[in-house]
Parts: C-alpha cells; sequence; structure tokens
C-alpha cells in the first residue's frame, strides 16, 4: 500500500491500533488523538465523512482520523472476502470449541422434537449441532421464535399455547413461554444496547397509564409507562416504567436518551404537563449555542405535533388490552423492553418500508427470521 501523504501515514497507523478506533455503526466511528485521550467523532454525512477535530472544521480537508475510519474499512471488508465459506446457507456459524469456521455435516442427532443436524469441526473435530443461541433449550428454535412473534403482536399466551396444540402438536406450558420471552428480551436488549441510532434532531416524549396490579394507587393499580422517540427515524430511545410523573422520572428518560443518542436534540416536543419543564431544562441546556428548544402541545388543540409518540402509545396498547394486568414493575419492564426490540428491530414501519433501526443506520441483516437471526448474533455478544 502506497501512502502519498502525512495525513494518511498517520490514519494507517491509527488504523492499526485496535484500542484507538471505535465503530459504532457502519455510519459513525470514534477515533482517540494519538496526542490526548480525546475521543473524535466521525461520521457520514451522505458520501462525506466529517470529523469533530479542529484539522478537519478549519481546514476542511481529510484528517487523519477519517484516513484511518477509511482504512479501518478496507481491512475489514480485505477479512470478510478472505474468510472461506463452506456451507453457504450456515455462513454465519462457527466451532463454539476453537471458533473455526471450517467444518463438516457429520450425520444426524434424532430427538424427540425431530432430527438435528451434526457438524463436525475440521481444525479441533469437536461436533456440535446448529444451535446457536438456542442451547439447552428443549423446543426448536422455530417453535420459540413463534411464540415471541405472536405474543408481541398481541395474542395471549393462553391462545399462544392453543395455537401450537392445534396446528403444530407441541404442548408447552403457558409459565414455558414466559420464561422465553424473559431469557431473549434480556439476551437481545444487551446486545442492541452496544449499537449508536443515527437520530434527527426533533424528539417526543410522553407518559401513558399501564395496568400493573402489584401497584397500589389512589385510583387503582397502574404504572407510569415514559417513552422517548425520534421524529426522524421513529426509533424508540428510552422506555422505562416509573410509579410517578414527576421531573425526576422525566430526567430519567431524557438520560438514557442521550446517552443511547449519544447528541442532543435540536428540539424536544411534549404535552403540557409540569414535569417536562424543568426535566427538559436540566437535561438539555447546554453551554453551546444554539439552545434546544422545548416544544409544549396542548392535548386538545395542538395533540397532532406530537401525534408520533402517541400513534406508538396506541400500538403498545394493542398488546396491553388482552392482558388482565402485568404482575409487578419488573414485569412490565420486561414487556416495555420486548416491544422496544420488536418495533425497533423486527418489525417494519409501515410509513418508512423498513424497521426504525434500519433507518437509524443499525442495519443487522436480520434475513427473513428476524428473532432467531437477532437471538444468534445476539449470543455471540458482538459481531
Amino acid at each position: 500500500m502506497q501512502l502519498q501523504t502525512e495525513r494518511e501515514q498517520k490514519g494507517f497507523e491509527i488504523s492499526q491500533n485496535s484500542n484507538m478506533l471505535r465503530r459504532l455503526n457502519p455510519s459513525h466511528y470514534k477515533v482517540k488523538s494519538q496526542t490526548t485521550d480525546q475521543f473524535y467523532d466521525i461520521r457520514r454525512d451522505g458520501l462525506k465523512w466529517c470529523c469533530s477535530c479542529c484539522d478537519h472544521i478549519y481546514r476542511h480537508v481529510t484528517c487523519k482520523h477519517i484516513h484511518a475510519v477509511q482504512f479501518s474499512m478496507q481491512i475489514r471488508q480485505q477479512v470478510k472476502s478472505s474468510t472461506p465459506i463452506f456451507n453457504q446457507q450456515e455462513n454465519d456459524l462457527c466451532c463454539p470449541k476453537c471458533q473455526s469456521v471450517k467444518f463438516k455435516k457429520d450425520g444426524n442427532r434424532y430427538t424427540k422434537f425431530g432430527k438435528v443436524q451434526r457438524l463436525s469441526c475440521l481444525v479441533c473435530h469437536y461436533k456440535f449441532s446448529h444451535r446457536e443461541g438456542f442451547e439447552r433449550m428443549k423446543q426448536d428454535a422455530k417453535v420459540i421464535t413463534l411464540c415471541m412473534d405472536l405474543y408481541f403482536k398481541g395474542i395471549s399466551l393462553r391462545q399462544i399455547r392453543d395455537h401450537l396444540k392445534q396446528f403444530y402438536g407441541v404442548s408447552v406450558w403457558q409459565s414455558t413461554i414466559y420464561y422465553w420471552i424473559r431469557k431473549y428480551v434480556e439476551l437481545m436488549k444487551t446486545y442492541v444496547s452496544q449499537f449508536t441510532p443515527n437520530v434527527g434532531g426533533i424528539w417526543h416524549i410522553d407518559e401513558t397509564v399501564v395496568n400493573v396490579r402489584g401497584s397500589k394507587m389512589a385510583k387503582g393499580n397502574y404504572d407510569w409507562l415514559w417513552n422517548l422517540m425520534d421524529n426522524e427515524t421513529r426509533f424508540i430511545l428510552s422506555s422505562q416504567i416509573h410509579k410517578t410523573r414527576h421531573t425526576n422520572d422525566a430526567r430519567q428518560v431524557l438520560q438514557e436518551a442521550k446517552k443511547k443518542a449519544d447528541r442532543y436534540p435540536a428540539i424536544v416536543v411534549s404535552d403540557s404537563h409540569g414535569s417536562y419543564v424543568n426535566a427538559v431544562k436540566k437535561e438539555i441546556h447546554r453551554l453551546a449555542s444554539p439552545q434546544p428548544q422545548h416544544l409544549q402541545v396542548s392535548p386538545i388543540k395542538d395533540g397532532m405535533e406530537n401525534m408520533p409518540i402517541e400513534r406508538w402509545h396506541n400500538t403498545l396498547k394493542q398488546r396491553t388490552k388482552v392482558m388482565r394486568g402485568m404482575h409487578n414493575s419488573e414485569t412490565a419492564q420486561n414487556l416495555a423492553d420486548g416491544f422496544v426490540l420488536y418495533y425497533n428491530f423486527i418489525r417494519k414501519h409501515s410509513s418508512l418500508n423498513m424497521t426504525p433501526a434500519e433507518r437509524a443506520d443499525i442495519d443487522l441483516k436480520l434475513g427473513e427470521n428476524r428473532w432467531s437471526n437477532l437471538i444468534k448474533k445476539s449470543s455471540r455478544g458482538g459481531e
């Protein structure tokens, strides 16, 4: 590789040090300075790359940090193209013992749930089955992901159990189905939290009531579900269950959204509830100008301006209306986390014609069975 300029040489040196370059998503990188502990933001703006360093901002040149990202992308592409693929249908599979991708089919293993393909590693000769993400589970992966998909589409646990029995001859308890949901929601939530969505500058925040039998309020059994959505991508940045709707509750939602998006919004849209005034002032205020704006709309007169988050709440209540109520705040938060995963990564948005995650530059290439492939990726802990 022939390097023409000093910036390219320094960029190449940075790309060779894995501790100095972090890939947050295909359009967002962080590169450490060679002289200080500061990290610079490198983002893709259309076909161009932009860096937050002074060299790029004031001289308008391709700085060494952008060169480092470009070299890193070239190396990544070379590794992908040179990796041998022995089974095109299972090209994301590797040996669980030595992580080798060199394997061959080695007969079948017969269980009471059907035939399972057995594989043999060509490096360490370890024999394993293609059940990545579903190890030690009695049921087939298709049954588990079918239950999760039906659940988040609004079918009750009792109806899912009846559906499996009638059409597939599979008998499982409702508590087993709920165990699957809780287990894999926690696994997938941990995995997707490492990605930074490329969101817009207008955020919508709102709260709604959910029925929680373990919570005793003056007017009944309920908690408050707080949600924050990006207007451009429809990506849910925060979804939290709280006992109250005070300023501190709203602040926690805004803190999570800022951390996940790694940026400040230009406009925050909310209703006229008093908890948002101080929360936005304390969490969104910054020293640099221009200052972010807080737009409060009246639910009766101007309610259409906060329609994206209101529409999301209607979608969520299509799921909760078939439930008699959640047992406690912990199960309510697990349901909220699962529905956010379903909305952001699984379900295609009708107006976007893609998932909000794909619109926010988080393309995990999940294919047809999105639940199964997301669980497999999550079980590896990263890509």
